[in-house]
């Protein structure tokens, strides 16, 4: 269990790196409040193992509750960004790799 752990926790260590550069570049950064509320994060309960990825929140006493915008667009002013669907996506496709690595010691020490 402790190999995958350490497998999880760099995959939301990486996702929230990623997010962070993704706020930055596109959208522009006006506040500096949204990439601060940027998180990844594990969970380790009942036999399950979960990974991650949040924004929004209070940072600093002032509210990030315009987060969900900023990733989705609104209907008629914003358009979406995906700065948390980028790196989720880009996770993703890593992900199954670090994992069959895991997969294949597991096997050959049996």
């Amino acid at each position: 269990m402790g190999e995958l752990k350490k497998i999880l926790v760099d995959s939301a260590l990486d996702m929230e790196r990623n997010a962070k550069l993704n706020a930055t570049t596109y959208p522009r950064v006006r506040s500096n409040r949204l990439r601060p509320s940027i998180t990844g994060f594990t969970s380790f309960k009942f036999g399950q193992s979960r990974v991650f990825l949040q924004a929004g929140g209070t940072i600093n006493g002032a509210e990030v509750n315009y987060a969900r915008y900023v990733e989705e667009g609104t209907k008629y002013i914003i358009k979406p960004r995906f700065y948390l669907k980028r790196s989720y996506d880009k996770e993703l496709k890593r992900l199954p790799d670090r994992l069959s690595k895991l997969l294949n010691v597991t096997l050959e020490s049996n």
